[in-house]
């Protein structure tokens, strides 16, 4: 299926293959099937839109709220509602989220 993206009017193609998964994945209910739409963006523009949220642009020195280590974070810190942890100590089983 040939598509035009409707953010940067760019062509993009989706397989038939990717057809077929939304259909396969479309719900039903009250035996009703309620048909996956294909996408009406490209994908390089559904992959901006994906990572549009994210802020990698700025990032700050601050400690760590469990063990007090000085890492670099993308949250302020003046933000104090927002807690964080060195990777190390995220991964961990040392804290219950």
């Amino acid at each position: 299926m040939n598509n035009t993206c409707k953010f940067c009017s760019k062509d993009f193609i989706i397989p038939d293959e990717d057809l077929e998964f939304y259909k396969k994945i479309s719900p039903t209910y009250a035996g009703k099937t309620y048909q996956i739409p294909p996408p009406t963006t490209c994908p390089d523009c559904r992959q901006i839109n994906r990572q549009s949220w994210r802020n990698e642009t700025n990032v700050y020195v601050r400690k760590s709220d469990m063990s007090g280590q000085q890492i670099v974070s993308m949250f302020s810190p003046d933000k104090t509602n927002i807690k964080v942890f060195a990777n190390d100590e995220w991964w961990s089983d040392k804290w219950d989220g």
